[in-house]
């Protein structure tokens, strides 16, 4: 019952674990602490952490099953990056931020719901999320970042919430599924290139409020036949 950390490295490399079971007492996770084990399949994370660490799972590439704790707040860069296996995963409500990379390369990943209490999802935290479906954005979403969504090719549709005020450079680049969207008047900084490449795209609308289109914002949408833009607009 005391165990209350798993430090740097614990069980790096153990090749032959396949299933893991923190318990709730644990506290804290040390970086890379479950690097290597290449053959782990199931990941239960019954602890009180609030933070998962950078790159704990480094190089588990056969995880299917992963469950996190209420008590998580942050979640750190590249925490599932290329478990390409992981179905699924429920984000628990009261974590505030996903790092950057964080989902990168999670080629199975079908459908992720971010909770209101998210405000930030950092650079490429999604990238090449290739059977990623279906996308829920929380109400207390604030800033996508970079290539963010760069390659979800089987994301069909993005509602971006009212409070979203900054998109990131190539957010939604090559989501080549998506087919329409709606951009909130409140986002006061929008990268370049966020849909571009976005082939089957084939509606905009720009709320009242947004002032300003940034470059090749909608390069190579050949699909794009619908286009509504707001009287606030100043610069495209």
């Amino acid at each position: 019952e005391s165990l209350q950390k798993l430090s740097y490295l614990t069980f790096a490399n153990c090749e032959s674990l396949t299933e893991i079971t923190v318990p709730e007492q644990v506290t804290e996770l040390g970086i890379m602490v479950f690097s290597g084990c290449t053959n782990l399949t199931e990941v239960y994370l019954n602890c009180a952490i609030t933070e998962l660490p950078i790159q704990p799972f480094n190089g588990c590439t056969n995880v299917e099953i992963l469950t996190l704790p209420d008590t998580l707040t942050t979640i750190c860069d590249n925490a599932f990056r290329g478990m390409g296996k992981l179905r699924q995963i429920t984000l628990p409500e009261g974590l505030v931020s996903i790092g950057k990379s964080a989902f990168g390369g999670c080629s199975s990943l079908t459908a992720v719901a971010i909770p209101d209490s998210v405000t930030t999802v950092g650079d490429s935290a999604f990238l090449e999320c290739t059977a990623l479906e279906t996308l829920t954005l929380g109400s207390g979403l604030q800033s996508i970042g970079y290539r963010c969504f760069e390659g979800c090719s089987s994301l069909t549709e993005v509602t971006l919430p009212a409070s979203v005020t900054s998109i990131g450079d190539s957010a939604f680049k090559n989501c080549s599924a998506l087919t329409a969207i709606v951009i909130s008047g409140n986002i006061s900084q929008m990268g370049e290139s966020v849909f571009s490449g976005c082939k089957a795209l084939a509606e905009v609308r720009f709320e009242e409020g947004v002032t300003a289109i940034d470059d090749e914002l909608f390069r190579d949408c050949v699909s794009l036949v619908h286009v509504t833009l707001p009287e606030s607009l100043q610069t495209i």
